[in-house]
């Protein structure tokens, strides 16, 4: 397996990775992290100052 040549589907974004979508793409790739959870106001509000911030750029 360590010399074979492995291939991965892109996984989406959106270009805002948003816990739900997160937690969507790491679930395709059959993997979890229940910490996602735990933070998922504080990283709600990470992508929401973003496109605030991108908002008042323009």
């Amino acid at each position: 397996m360590l010399n074979e040549d492995l291939e991965f589907e892109p996984l989406e974004t959106k270009s805002n990775l948003k816990p739900d979508l997160l937690k969507s793409n790491l679930a395709e790739i059959d993997l979890s992290c229940p910490i996602i959870d735990e933070h998922e106001v504080i990283l709600k509000g990470l992508v929401d100052m973003k496109n605030m911030k991108r908002l008042l750029l323009m």
